[in-house]
């Protein structure tokens, strides 16, 4: 990519004029979601001509550098991950005040849109979404990352129905002599948070199984299970109403646990139940008291 063949990056102001705008030789189109600090549009690749999801640091945010550190230590971090249920990112950069991650576009919507136009979904039906995002978080451990985020809105899906997940904003890189970066205690979704992540940064991939377990219930039941206090003295009350006659259920139960030690022993170990569906026969005693 060089300057001379990229049209000259158009100013983003806080305004309906940002589409049409080019940021780091992208063409922006439309803006497609919104956090606290960033801004995502959907846009296009002016020299590989693919759409793409264009992450943009809010300005404000863009101004202080331990915000800016932030933001980019996700791109670098998610570039290195090599696995199709992960989005990829193309590339990063400044241009100008504008901090920018561009992203693999995923156009099939998230599961909070799928619950949302839907309502509750079938247990059956969350089997193979289950097994994929369970595959992710392997993939994620084995490679020392915690996502620490698990949560409707960062589960996507292609138009042909895979999964994938987005958002590392947060995530501990347990490979790194930072592991958390800026996000200390406490960073992630409270709704969707393992007990043991709202006291410490000290956790492995186990937490993640709690979110996904809470992601779970949330598509069978419409709703987020209550969250533990945090001083762990309140138990999540799990109800799955209707659907409680269906195997999954007793996974989820089970990835609920308060005490990691009473989940699964990590992802890969969800991820041979779910292929082998023997989970159909588990004993009753695997699930946490």
């Amino acid at each position: 990519m060089t300057a001379a063949t990229l049209p000259q990056s158009t100013p983003i102001r806080p305004s309906t004029s940002r589409i049409g705008a080019i940021v780091g030789g992208y063409r922006v189109e439309a803006r497609v979601g919104a956090g606290v600090t960033s801004v995502v549009y959907r846009a296009q690749d002016l020299e590989w001509g693919r759409t793409v999801a264009l992450k943009v640091l809010r300005p404000e945010f863009a101004a202080r550098a331990g915000h800016l550190r932030s933001f980019f230590r996700e791109a670098n971090l998610v570039a290195r991950l090599d696995d199709d249920r992960i989005v990829q990112i193309y590339g990063s950069g400044q241009d100008g005040d504008r901090a920018w991650i561009a992203m693999e576009h995923v156009p099939g919507g998230t599961l909070r849109d799928l619950v949302g136009e839907r309502g509750k979904l079938d247990p059956e039906q969350l089997v193979g979404v289950a097994l994929e995002i369970s595959k992710a978080l392997a993939y994620l451990a084995e490679n020392g990352i915690v996502h620490r985020d698990i949560k409707p809105a960062n589960v996507l899906f292609t138009l042909d129905g895979r999964v994938k997940l987005t958002d590392f904003g947060v995530a501990l890189d347990c490979t790194s002599a930072d592991p958390a970066g800026a996000h200390g205690v406490g960073a992630g979704t409270r709704r969707y948070m393992a007990p043991e992540q709202m006291t410490s940064v000290e956790i492995d991939g186990r937490a993640d199984l709690y979110s996904l377990g809470a992601v779970l219930f949330y598509a069978i039941t419409g709703a987020a299970p209550v969250p533990f206090d945090p001083n762990g003295t309140s138990k999540v009350d799990i109800d799955f109403g209707w659907a409680s006659s269906h195997p999954l259920t007793l996974l989820i139960r089970r990835m609920l646990a308060a005490n990691p030690d009473d989940r699964f022993t990590s992802a890969r170990e969800l991820v041979a139940l779910l292929e082998t569906r023997h989970f159909t026969a588990l004993p009753e005693r695997l699930v946490a008291a």
